[in-house]
């Protein structure tokens, strides 16, 4: 059985915000709400190399992480992680996921997938 790295460091406490969309004046826009069932979630966080890029005239740092948990079938594409503070309610930086979350070998165990900083 395939074990991914990081497993037995899920040490980083982390909310989740489930995305749905508001249509406003013809526009849809996200609102990001916590989730229901269980919003905190401990996973391991991972960084990898960022850079920086202008985006419409502005200059911005771009980021990612890769993160492994535990499978939650709530957890999906578009949505939003808050990590968290040691005290546990305290919000350290806000990232969207931007990979569908990939349920290892279809066993409905470990989970992982990649989410970029919000700037």
């Amino acid at each position: 059985m395939f074990r991914p790295y990081g497993r037995n460091e899920m040490t980083t406490a982390a909310r989740l915000l489930k995305r749905s969309l508001v249509t406003e004046l013809g526009i849809n826009k996200p609102v990001y709400t916590a989730a229901e069932k269980e919003p905190i979630l401990m996973c391991n966080f991972k960084t990898f190399v960022g850079g920086e890029e202008v985006s419409k005239g502005l200059f911005a740092e771009s980021g990612g992480a890769k993160i492994t948990c535990f499978y939650r079938p709530d957890i999906a594409h578009g949505d939003r992680l808050e990590l968290l503070s040691k005290d546990g309610e305290t919000v350290i930086s806000s990232w969207d996921i931007v990979t569908p979350p990939d349920n290892i070998e279809q066993r409905d165990f470990w989970l992982q997938f990649n989410v970029r900083l919000v700037t």
